[in-house]
């Protein structure tokens, strides 16, 4: 069994769920095992919809910083155990702070590759890249790729999960 975490934003928003739940899919079909956060900590709903439902201010603080740690406490054991990561930088202007962070961490592991992928045509602060210039040194160094719109433009979307794909085929080669 060969998994990856899929680090995104797009579980935030219920507009986005049907285009996770695609890419996941997708991911599945090509044999990874796939660990996304958002399906992950749904152990917690119960916890989430009463922090959520709760009148006291004082009351959700302290429930919502229980679930903070509860769930940054699975997404660092699911990443931890993961052969790659998966990180969709959609979804804003720049890329989410919270799959920022799972890039930076992940690549401090040393585990596998980080596979990018930005559909957005915007750029970031210079015309090298369509990311920060930090995360895209975490994405190299994993020996993962960014793939995005500028340098691949309408073919990106195909292009990212043929790299996978290519990796994942070749992993198993090597386990055999």
């Amino acid at each position: 069994m060969i998994t990856a975490y899929l680090a995104n934003q797009l579980g935030f928003a219920s507009i986005f769920k049907p285009t996770l739940d695609n890419i996941r899919n997708q991911l599945e079909l090509i044999d990874l095992t796939v660990y996304e956060p958002f399906r992950e900590a749904s152990i917690y709903k119960d916890d989430i919809i009463k922090a959520n439902n709760t009148d006291s201010i004082k009351e959700q603080v302290i429930l919502w910083n229980d679930l903070d740690d509860k769930i940054g406490n699975l997404n660092n054991e699911l990443m931890n155990k993961s052969d790659c990561l998966i990180a969709l930088l959609d979804g804003g202007h720049t890329i989410d702070d919270g799959v920022s962070s799972e890039i930076g961490h992940y690549a401090t592991l040393k585990r596998g590759p980080v596979f990018a992928l930005r559909t957005d045509f915007r750029l970031t602060e210079n015309v090298g890249t369509s990311i920060n210039l930090q995360v895209l040194k975490y994405i190299k160094e994993s020996k993962g790729e960014l793939i995005d719109y500028k340098t691949y433009g309408d073919y990106c979307m195909s292009k990212f999960f043929e790299t996978i794909k290519k990796w994942l085929e070749q992993k198993k080669e090597i386990t055999k």
